[in-house]
């Protein structure tokens, strides 16, 4: 039986770090969308989605390691966009784990909205 990591997050509950990984993963899968005729804003909503949710395992202690292993596991189902996937968690990475809950929260909502800019950012202009 495999030894399970288990955090604990400011707000009283218990995160399995397995299970945060896994729902990144997920997240990922359900934010990427696929369809051609998906609209600008979708797409870096997606993206921020995709952003927030792994800034929040970020700070709440699951490792670089575990995640892009989580990534890689299911780089089938991300549409082409692994590389996207992989400077996101990356980058998330490069920003210190905050020390309390209101700091976690805003890491959070900061670094989702700095990849929607990027994503709007690089949407080339008609």
């Amino acid at each position: 039986m495999s030894k399970v990591k288990v955090c604990r997050a400011g707000n009283g509950f218990f995160v399995l770090k397995r299970t945060a990984v896994m729902l990144v993963s997920s997240a990922a899968l359900l934010a990427l969308p696929v369809q051609a005729q998906t609209s600008d804003d979708e797409i870096c909503d997606a993206v921020a989605f995709l952003s927030r949710s792994t800034m929040h395992v970020r700070q709440h202690g699951v490792s670089l390691e575990e995640l892009l292993a989580a990534h890689a596991a299911s780089s089938t189902g991300y549409g082409g966009q692994q590389a996207l996937v992989q400077a996101i968690a990356r980058n998330a990475y490069e920003e210190p784990e905050a020390v309390n809950e209101a700091g976690k929260s805003q890491a959070v909502e900061t670094f989702g909205e700095k990849w929607r800019k990027l994503c709007l950012a690089d949407v080339p202009q008609p």
